[in-house]
Parts: structure tokens; sequence; C-alpha cells
């Protein structure tokens, strides 16, 4: 198993709890300033200033969970907020 560490730039704690409440199966530790959730086959922990993408075999894979979150925290309408988890993994299908 292979992972992506993505380092941010900002800090994004404040999002934290917005962030947990958007998406599926999100869990929130407050204390750690961590959530953590299962998109696909990859599992993601992002704390305040680092992004891990546990599962990602290559850039491309990485590249569309960053994409989903984004959109996720964009709170784009014609994209993230109407798919769920198992829209996500047949789209990251289609695109291999």
């Amino acid at each position: 198993m292979t992972r992506a560490v993505v380092e941010l730039a900002h800090d994004i704690s404040e999002m934290m709890p917005k962030l947990s409440k958007v998406i599926n199966g999100c869990a929130y530790d407050p204390v750690g300033q961590s959530i953590g959730f299962r998109v696909e086959d990859f599992s993601v922990v992002i704390d305040n200033h680092q992004m891990l993408i546990i599962g990602a075999e290559n850039e491309t894979q990485a590249q569309s969970v960053l994409e989903w979150l984004t959109k996720k925290i964009n709170g784009d309408e014609t994209d993230a907020k109407k798919e769920d988890n198992y829209t996500y993994h047949n789209k990251m299908n289609e695109s291999d």
C-alpha cells in the first residue's frame, strides 16, 4: 500500500468542523485538530498543515482525491454536494 503526503500552505484547523459535517463518515478530533475519512479505497487523514492519502497508487489517484475534497470545501453544487462516496468511487474507476 502506498501513500501520498500533501503539505498544506495554510492552517486549516478552523475548517475542520465544517469538513466533518459535509464528508460522509468523517471523524473529527477537536483535541488533535484532525479529521479522518474514507473515499473509495483510500483512507484520508488531515491535520492543520498536512493531508495523508493512504492507498493512492500514483499521483493521478491522489490528485483525484484532492479535487474531490476541494469541491467539498468550496461547496460546489454541481458535483461534490450531490455525490456520495459511492458515486465518487464510480467516477474514479472510469478515469483510470
